[in-house]
């Protein structure tokens, strides 16, 4: 069997194929396609086909589509001639989204959880699993839905793509007030489901890319990722998870839980996988041209996967000289509205504006929420052609890559494994706009191995302490409650605001108040501060919070010490604007391109995530302390974290509105405005009168319509 592939398979090589080449390949398709053990290669070999299809010689167009039908890529079927034919065409047609056929895995799975049926699903990345979430939502079976999603650009993209739906709500921010005359979505990360106490009755929950429930992978979510599905299951039964690849589910996940376990290889693109070579460390010189003459040769869109932010800035700006040494030039004066804003906002001598009017950008977690947005539009609508990306962008979201290379084999310091490289590679192609991707190995792929997934708040098997403790006493194992039973020794008062502190370790926030009784009159006035703190208060505070609530595993971007943190922070402070910090660490003595790249780092990673829950953490803790002499941060770590903005202006981030335009506004938005409220205003406010930049227009009337 694996000798028809092939040979079918080089047959699609051919310019022009005669009546007997293209029978023989329609014919190996429905052979492989009739067998259980080669099932995949036959839909691979069909999806092939249906690529080559202009090739064919008529005659076999007919037999082309049965095999289509067959194979139930029903997205892919054109008009059929039967009434049979019709019949199961319009079965596969969705009931709820105009103009979308379900392929037959798909349709299984919708079929489940239409029988209010719980599903956890492990298909390819092309698979389509996102596309059942929107069908239950169109469906209007659920009021109250929550889908977490593990990163802020997968979570902006399922915001855009569910904002047809006007009879839910949908709530992105821990601010936003449930509706509680009709339906909502909630689209939080993990930590968010924690933060939020206000849910109505949860109806269903969907967790994408729930592998991260795994702590074996050393995933520095996977605590919080494990309290939110706990808190989920006590709200409702009712829930889909779905990822790539996954091997298996631990036994203890199966029998704990009532849900059907779905593991299918069904895919809907086929891919070629090209190993470029594996190079040694003192040839990075020539991986580099040999990735840069990659790129030339290739004309559709490309994704190069970089272990770091650092290393994407370093590839594209190497890229942009070598196309400069071989007279090459991808211009785009499409992306000038961009750079415009760039120069103002930012730098005018940024290399990321010199990237992108070559078609070249750069995408990871350090970018402004709003640029990383616009970066996989400017992509998905071919005016970018080479997007250097880190995992942020391989974790979920959608692009119309037909190409992808891997150029390093890490993520980060770290190693990736199979599952990470199958990820990656699953972003080549994309349904019904390339049948065929490719995937260029630069680096050799990692060892397959299985992968099962444990869940260890199900499972409590090796769970860390931070997730037993967040569970239910009658929910415990007699080991679990052995494991814990020393924290029956701690204070309850302190033991019931440890866990209110959620996502924070419970051990260190045991140690920090362990250290300030240790030093309570010295550090008394250095932690009994309300409002704005002197710089050795806030030094103090920053330095506890380090050395004690930060976990191994914690990223800490581009901030070294407790000291730098605190350095950084009392610089932003002062500056009140990403522009003016970039200004101020220039004035320190950082070249402009390590400015920007220190600001936005340390903005993103700290500012807006890490440092205002560990001021407000600190808090607490020294409020148990010292009582009623005690300090309130509160107001410091909500102006870090907004940006210096009123709160619920601030929102206007979480719809790709960037601080610096959300400003402009400020004149025109009462403190109580719900954002819903704001953006009505911002609707009804003379734009002219505000000087804004056609970059800035855009933006807005995205964000209206």
């Amino acid at each position: 069997m694996e000798e028809l592939y092939l040979e079918a398979a080089n047959y699609l090589n051919c310019e022009n194929l005669d009546f007997e080449k293209s029978y023989f390949i329609c014919d190996a398709c429905s052979s492989l396609l009739g067998s259980e053990d080669f099932e995949t290669k036959g839909r691979d070999l069909l999806i092939r086909s249906i690529d080559a299809s202009s090739t064919f010689h008529i005659g076999v167009k007919p037999m082309l589509n049965d095999l289509i039908e067959c194979a139930g890529l029903y997205p892919y079927l054109g008009d059929v001639d039967n009434e049979i034919s019709a019949l199961r065409k319009e079965y596969h047609k969705s009931r709820y989204i105009e103009d979308v056929y379900l392929h037959s895995s798909q349709q299984q799975i919708s079929e489940i959880l239409e029988q209010s049926k719980s599903v956890v699903l492990s298909a390819p990345t092309s698979y389509g699993k996102t596309l059942l979430i929107h069908e239950l939502v169109s469906s209007h079976r659920y009021r109250n839905i929550i889908i977490i999603q593990p990163t802020l650009a997968l979570l902006d993209e399922t915001r855009k793509s569910l904002s047809k739906y006007k009879d839910y709500k949908l709530i992105v921010s821990t601010r936003q007030e449930a509706n509680h005359e009709g339906g909502n979505i909630f689209l939080f990360t993990a930590e968010r489901v924690l933060e939020f106490n206000d849910f109505p009755s949860i109806d269903f929950f969907a967790i994408d890319e729930f592998y991260k429930l795994s702590i074996t992978r050393d995933d520095d979510r996977a605590i919080v990722l494990n309290q939110a599905f706990y808190k989920l299951l006590q709200l409702t039964k009712n829930y889909y998870l779905l990822g790539p690849v996954v091997t298996d589910l631990e036994d203890e996940f199966k029998s704990n839980l009532n849900f059907e376990w779905v593991k299918t290889d069904f895919a809907t693109v086929a891919v070629n996988e090209h190993y470029v070579g594996e190079y040694r460390k003192n040839e990075e010189d020539k991986k580099k041209m040999d990735l840069y003459n990659l790129l030339v040769g290739l004309d559709e869109p490309t994704l190069i996967y970089c272990s770091s932010p650092d290393k994407t800035k370093e590839l594209a700006s190497d890229f942009i000289k070598f196309l400069l040494n071989q007279a090459l030039s991808y211009p785009s004066e499409q992306n000038s509205h961009v750079v415009e804003w760039c120069r103002i906002n930012i730098h005018d001598s940024w290399s990321f504006n010199d990237f992108l009017l070559q078609s070249i950008g750069v995408h990871h977690g350090e970018m402004p929420r709003h640029l990383g947005s616009t970066l996989v539009d400017l992509f998905n609508n071919g005016d970018i052609q080479f997007l250097f990306c880190t995992a942020t962008l391989i974790e979920g979201v959608n692009t119309s890559a037909k190409n992808v290379i891997l150029y390093h084999r890490k993520k980060g310091p770290k190693k990736i494994d199979f599952f990470d490289f199958k990820n990656i590679a699953g972003r080549a192609g994309r349904m019904r706009k390339h049948f065929v991707g490719n995937v260029y190995k630069m680096e050799k792929e990692p060892d397959q191995l299985s992968f099962n997934v444990d869940v260890p708040i199900i499972s409590q098997k090796n769970a860390p302490d931070d997730i037993l403790m967040y569970m239910n006493q009658a929910d415990l194992t007699q080991d679990s409650k052995n494991q814990i039973k020393k924290y029956d020794e701690v204070d309850l008062g302190l033991m019931t605001l440890v866990k209110q502190n959620s996502g924070m370790p419970i051990d260190g926030q045991i140690s920090l108040v362990e250290a300030i009784l240790a030093n309570e009159e010295s550090l008394r006035g250095l932690l009994c501060w309300t409002g704005y703190p002197k710089y050795e208060q806030l030094a103090t505070v920053i330095d506890l919070a380090w050395t004690h609530l930060l976990r191994n595993t914690d990223t800490k971007g581009r901030v070294w010490s407790s000291k730098q943190l605190t350095f950084y922070t009392n610089l932003y402070f002062q500056s009140k604007s990403l522009g003016a910090f970039i200004a101020r660490l220039i004035n320190k003595g950082n070249s402009p391109e390590d400015a920007i790249s220190i600001a936005l780092s340390t903005i993103r990673t700290w500012f807006q995530f890490k440092l205002p829950k560990l001021l407000i953490t600190v808090s607490s803790l020294q409020e148990y302390v010292f009582k009623e002499n005690s300090g309130n941060y509160n107001y410091y770590a909500t102006q870090i974290e907004h940006g210096f903005l009123p709160p619920n202006l601030s929102e206007l981030i979480e719809y790709n509105i960037p601080t610096s335009l959300a400003k402009k506004f400020e004149g025109f938005i009462s403190e109580d405005d719900s954002i819903e409220a704001i953006i009505s205003k911002i609707k009804n406010v003379d734009w002219g009168r505000l000087g804004l930049i056609p970059y800035e227009e855009l933006l807005l009337k995205r964000l209206i319509e």
